[in-house]
């Protein structure tokens, strides 16, 4: 999951945590208020000065030969056998050697056979269908997410998409709305016709169906006719209360990088709570 996606943080705290990397609590906690801060994953904020320079000098090589690997076997997953990168991937990790040191040793080789078994039928599946690592992950998260929503798990937190029409009535603890701009909300063709006003009162929907947080974005720029084309923030972003809005990048006063801090800790541990389950 880590390799077909770096921003998977639940992800990222499996693989540190096993096999062990010698990266032990206190690295981690400063690694998650540095990702809280930045708003950024875990993965990405081990990348940044504020890392190098709050995590020790053992853990953090152990923590750069983490990333290397995940960041090879990443570029190369689009492009090799799956089987091939899992193969290599379980022997670079000390998986098999890990399991021996961990369990008794019946348990340790009847794991150590699942995990192979498992390599070869991701290895036989991607020659038959010519599908990459990155292909049968994410097939592989489809049929999981199905499967939890057919015996009621999971659901709740699942990601909806939707279009704002089709999201009238409904509320989510986190909404997200993509493509805020000039041309798409509010629509070229709404603007043409002199209904901006409808357009307004459908932001209005979009940005009420979120209970807790809301997040805005758009292009800077889009290609178009074979072309790169510019892109305008919509109208409508300027009619936001702007005491209410915090850019990305921009600057956090000092309670806020307090609260900042405190938050890392505490999705560290949510997070940790939830690769426990």
């Amino acid at each position: 999951r880590l390799i077909a996606n770096d921003d998977d943080d639940p992800a990222f705290l499996r693989a540190i945590a096993a096999p062990r990397r010698g990266i032990g609590e206190a690295s981690l906690k400063a690694l998650g208020a540095i990702a809280a801060a930045k708003h950024v994953s875990l993965f990405e904020a081990a990348f940044t000065p504020e890392a190098e320079a709050a995590i020790g000098p053992r853990p953090r090589a152990e923590l750069a030969a983490f990333c290397a690997l995940v960041n090879d076997l990443g570029f190369r997953a689009g492009r090799e056998p799956a089987g091939r990168l899992l193969a290599e991937l379980v022997r670079k990790t000390g998986y098999a050697d890990w399991l021996a040191a961990t369990l008794d040793r019946k348990e340790a080789i009847a794991k150590s056979a699942s995990v192979d078994d498992f390599v070869g039928w991701l290895s036989r599946k991607g020659e038959s269908e010519g599908k990459n690592l990155l292909d049968l992950t994410q097939m592989i998260a489809l049929v999981t997410m199905l499967e939890s929503r057919e015996d009621g798990a999971g659901a709740p937190d699942a990601v909806h998409l939707s279009t704002i029409h089709a999201a009238k009535g409904l509320e989510f603890a986190h909404v997200f709305l993509v493509g805020v701009e000039e041309g798409i909300l509010p629509h070229r063709e709404a603007v043409e016709a002199g209904n901006v006003d409808e357009e307004r009162r459908l932001m209005y929907v979009g940005l009420t169906r979120a209970q807790r947080s809301v997040q805005l974005s758009y292009c800077r720029s889009r290609k178009r006719a074979g072309g790169k084309a510019a892109c305008a923030p919509s109208r409508f972003l300027a009619e936001l209360d702007q005491e209410e809005v915090r850019h990305a990048g921009a600057p956090l006063s000092a309670d806020e990088a307090a609260q900042q801090r405190k938050t890392g800790s505490a999705r560290l541990t949510a997070l940790k709570a939830l690769v426990a389950r």
